[in-house]
C-alpha cells in the first residue's frame, strides 16, 4: 500500500487522472493508464498483464490521503505476484515524485502482502 499524503487528496488524485489522460503530450504521463474501473495499469509489458493500482482517497478526519493498493490478477504466480507489487509500488512513488511532487508532503509505503 503506498499513500501520499495532502492536503487535498481528490485535488491529487484528479490531477493524476489528467495528465495520465494527457499521455504523450506535455505534461502527460505516458507511463500509466487508467481502466474503466478507475484503476492504474503500467505501460511496461512485462507488468502490463500482471496487476494493478487502485486508489483511495482517505479523508476521515485522522488522515487525508491518496492511497493505492496493488493488486494482481488470479492467474499469476507467486514470482510474478512480488515482481508486480515491487514494480508498481516502485513505478507509482517514481512517478508522483517527478510529476505530482508540490502536491504531497509525504508518502509511505506499507507492505500489506499476505
Amino acid at each position: 500500500m503506498l499513500s501520499f499524503y495532502s492536503t487535498s487528496p481528490d485535488a491529487l488524485l484528479h490531477a493524476f487522472k489528467e495528465k495520465v489522460a494527457l499521455g504523450n503530450k506535455e505534461g502527460g504521463i505516458a507511463t500509466w493508464t487508467m481502466d474503466k474501473d478507475g484503476d492504474f495499469i503500467h505501460s511496461s509489458p512485462q507488468l502490463k498483464d500482471l496487476g494493478y493500482a487502485r486508489p483511495t482517497v482517505v479523508n476521515d478526519g485522522k488522515e487525508k490521503c491518496l492511497r493505492f493498493a496493488i493488486f494482481w490478477r488470479n492467474e499469476t504466480t507467486a514470482k510474478e505476484q512480488k515482481l508486480c507489487y515491487r514494480e508498481l509500488s516502485g513505478n507509482l512513488l517514481a512517478t508522483f515524485i517527478d510529476h505530482l511532487s508540490d502536491q504531497f508532503s509525504q508518502a509511505v509505503h506499507k507492505d500489506v502482502r499476505e
